[in-house]
This record gives C-alpha cells, sequence and structure tokens, in this order.
C-alpha cells in the first residue's frame, strides 16, 4: 500500500489544487462507493457531507485526515484508492509501484466530491480495498487512531539506544516487522521502506530487536536518516538498493525475494544474502 511518502505527496497535491477552504457542495456516488463508504447509508453520507467546508488536509504515517467543520474524515488508501482533481493530474509529483491509478482513469471512480469554485474531486479505487470514514463532531487531533499512530518517519528524530532499548519493552520480533509497526515510532513504514531501510543499514530482516547493538542501532538510523533524505528529494524510485531488483546496488550480488518468516502478510521481504547477513563478516 502507500507509504508515508506517497500519502504525504497525495495530500500536497490536494493542497496545492486548493481543496483546503473548500465547501463540499453534494456528492455523487458510483458502483462501489457502497463499500467504501459502508460506515454509513450513502443517504447519510450524503447528508453528513453536504455543505461540510474542508478546513484542512494532514497525513500521519500512512493516514490522511481531512478537518471539516463538523468533523473529521479519515482516509487509508490501502493498496488501491487514490483521489484525483479533475483538471489536474498528478505529473512529477507521484509515481507508484502500487496499483494505483494515477493515471485518472475514470472507470475506477467510487465518489465525486463537487466542491465550490468548479472544483471536482473524484475518488477512485481500482478494487474498492480503501477504507473511508467520517467521525462527527470530531477534531482530527482527538481520534483514537490519530492518537494510536506514533510519530512517523517524516518527523523522525534518533532516540539514545538505552531509551530505545527501554521502549521495546522486551519485545523479541524481528527488526523488520519492528520498523513496520505503526504504533512504534517511527510509524509510516511498509514493506519497501523497510527492505531499502535495513538494505542501507546492512541489517539483516531476520535480526531479533532484542538481539541489536548500539553500534546496529547507529546503523539503523542513519540508514533512516538517508532514505528520508532520497525520499523527500525523489517522487521516483531509481535510488532503491534490493526492492525489486535483480542485484543489489551496493555489492551487485543476487537480491533473495522471500516470504516473511512470522508475517501475517503475504509481503515478501527484498534483501541481499551478501551485505545483509544475518552473522556479518
Amino acid at each position: 500500500m502507500p507509504e508515508y511518502y506517497e500519502v504525504k505527496r497525495i495530500c500536497c497535491y490536494l493542497q496545492e489544487a486548493g481543496i483546503e477552504g473548500s465547501t463540499i457542495q453534494s456528492i455523487e456516488l458510483f458502483p462501489g462507493s457502497e463499500i467504501l463508504l459502508k460506515q454509513f447509508s450513502l443517504t447519510k453520507w450524503e447528508k453528513l457531507l453536504k455543505n461540510e467546508k474542508i478546513l484542512s488536509i494532514q497525513t500521519k504515517a500512512k493516514y490522511t485526515f481531512l478537518q471539516l467543520s463538523h468533523g473529521a474524515m479519515v482516509w487509508h488508501y490501502r493498496f488501491t484508492g487514490i483521489p484525483h482533481m479533475e483538471g489536474q493530474n498528478y505529473e512529477t509529483k507521484l509515481y507508484t509501484i502500487f496499483n494505483l491509478p494515477v493515471d485518472g482513469s475514470m472507470q475506477y471512480c467510487r465518489f465525486k466530491l463537487q466542491l465550490d469554485g468548479n472544483k471536482i474531486l473524484s475518488y477512485l479505487d481500482t478494487r474498492c480495498l480503501s477504507d473511508i470514514k467520517f467521525y462527527p463532531n470530531a477534531h482530527i487531533g482527538k481520534l483514537e487512531i490519530y492518537q494510536k499512530l506514533a510519530p512517523d518517519i517524516g518527523h523522525f528524530q534518533p532516540q539514545p539506544y538505552s531509551m530505545w532499548k527501554m521502549q521495546l519493552n522486551k519485545r523479541k520480533r524481528d527488526l523488520k516487522l519492528e520498523l513496520q509497526d505503526q504504533f512504534t515510532t517511527p510509524s509510516g513504514i511498509g514493506n519497501y521502506l523497510a527492505c531499502e531501510i535495513l538494505a542501507y543499514a546492512k541489517l539483516n530482516p531476520w535480526i531479533s530487536v532484542s538481539h541489536i547493538t548500539e553500534a546496529q542501532y547507529g546503523q539503523l538510523c542513519q540508514a533512516i536518516a538517508a532514505v528520508q533524505e532520497l525520499c523527500k528529494k525523489n517522487a521516483h524510485y531509481n535510488w532503491f538498493r534490493v526492492f525489486n531488483q535483480q542485484k543489489c546496488a551496493a555489492c551487485n550480488q543476487l537480491v533473495l525475494r522471500q516470504k516473511h518468516r512470522l508475517s501475517r502478510s503475504s509481503q515478501t521481504t527484498h534483501y541481499c544474502p551478501n551485505c545483509q547477513q544475518e552473522t556479518p563478516k
């Protein structure tokens, strides 16, 4: 699914399109909307959103939050959802390695928000996997999901090793799963970011967090900082060392792909067996 930096770029695109300060005049529903908007009846959605003003839009981890005049809306794009402003494409603002309809193909449109100023926001989803919620009379900062999410990678500041070890609270899961937990710092990391951070850190994905040394923790923090900078500067993915690569960009050895042990998902871990040995040379 889109990870922190894709979600952030989508947010910037919407801000540049001028949706903040716009008022929702109506919602037009298309087949599939009943799946995305299953929280309420479609009739109730129409009543809830009509004449709501979009005061602000922000992100945290992999979530997008819209503060409306009488409530808060939460979008989780999952693997297949993306908003489009009609007449404005993403151009170089967003590339994707996911199944997102970034080209704006209206065959996947599930609903449209007609905004004042002749602006139209179309929500596209190829497989109707998005999770969309509205919380009447709520403020973003008070939402349970917002409070539960840990500070994300976009705002990551390394902690001292001793404090990080203390916050692990005796967890023994592997390092990749630790990175992908949205409720531990830094959040917003999914499969590709986790794979790349570990590749840049030259750490094995399956090393137990309980066994991470202070030196390895230093490598991890440096790698997170390096990946942060690469993501900020590039909307594309030509900086990848291992993810979807045939050979490691650091040592030219074949990259291995393996279903992640202990993971409940079907995600595949991409790693270099030379650079990321379980027992380093």
